[in-house]
């Protein structure tokens, strides 16, 4: 059964609310807490996701995580060549500078955390089954 959501955030309690939120509107959903990792999944399975929900900042910028810093970017560029970006969302909690780049780089659409589109985006494809 293909997925409906692959969804990426380093803080487990955004994880755990995407993840409520799936089994809400009975959508099947995988889930990591790490953009390498994810974007490993993508590049191994014959089926991608429907739908795209990928924190844009997934790690502080330090040498040792370069890697997990492009992951968003990443991703994106890989389900942009490789499937539809129609339902690819990057979320944060507030716009950086990084978070800029990567829009500005992708033009990909973005979710503000907690602001009323980021439930909607849930809520309307769930119900609709329109992912």
């Amino acid at each position: 059964m293909p997925l409906d959501i692959l969804c990426v955030d380093d803080d487990m309690r955004e994880l755990v609310s995407a993840m409520r939120t799936c089994i809400d509107f009975k959508l099947n959903g995988a889930f990591f807490t790490s953009g390498v990792e994810a974007l490993k999944y993508l590049r191994n399975t014959n089926v991608l996701p429907r739908a795209y929900l990928i924190d844009m900042r997934l790690a502080d910028i330090t040498e040792e995580n370069i890697e997990e810093l492009d992951s968003p970017l990443q991703i994106f560029k890989y389900v942009k060549k490789h499937g539809d970006t129609t339902h690819f969302r990057f979320h944060t909690g507030n716009l950086s500078e990084h978070d800029e780049k990567v829009i500005q780089q992708t033009s990909a659409k973005y979710l503000i955390k907690g602001d009323d589109d980021y439930i909607e985006f849930f809520e309307f494809r769930g119900a609709q089954n329109s992912f």
